[in-house]
């Protein structure tokens, strides 16, 4: 009976981060002189609460965004109930503290649903399909439900912290 072999892969090769040649896996320099022993580590950045609000570059996993998001509609539904309550109606539309609310915290949900957008590796324009009847459950079904991409995508690195369960 003969041994079972297993195939193994040579080591990724990895980019010098000065010129951008491939060098060894192995290797200690680069051939432009580079010190890839010394090359700093990537870190993923913590999104604090002010980049949270008010800051549209950088990412957020599912996690953070329904921490952002599942206070502010509950704020906004018992806000709702209170001017119910209060019969604070206005001519149009909703009641005055609800409005109030959902005005003041307009600029800090388009934020944190920008940040999402970029976790998907998507634009600030995918969320403008939230206007169309239909294609907004596909919005919030995208934002709300479905993992970051893994690793660095063209809008940074994932939000530090974050699983695979929770991107």
């Amino acid at each position: 009976m003969s041994e079972p072999t297993i195939a193994v892969r040579p080591p990724m090769p990895q980019e010098c981060p000065q010129c951008g040649l491939l060098n060894p896996s192995t290797a200690i320099r680069c051939d432009c002189g580079y010190d890839l022993l010394s090359r700093p580590q990537s870190k993923a950045p913590v999104v604090g609460w002010r980049a949270l609000l008010f800051s549209f570059d950088g990412r957020i996993g599912r996690a953070t965004y329904w921490r952002f998001f599942g206070p502010y509609m509950a704020i906004g539904a018992a806000l709702a109930f209170v001017d119910w309550l209060l019969d604070t109606r206005m001519t149009k539309g909703g009641g005055m503290f609800a409005v109030v609310f959902f005005v003041a915290a307009l600029y800090p949900s388009i934020a944190a649903s920008v940040k999402r957008c970029h976790d998907r590796d998507h634009s600030w324009l995918f969320m403008l399909l939230g206007f169309i009847p239909i294609a907004n459950l596909i919005v919030l079904f995208e934002l709300g439900f479905m993992p970051g991409t893994p690793g660095p995508n063209r809008y940074g690195l994932p939000e530090a912290g974050t699983t695979a369960a929770a991107r």
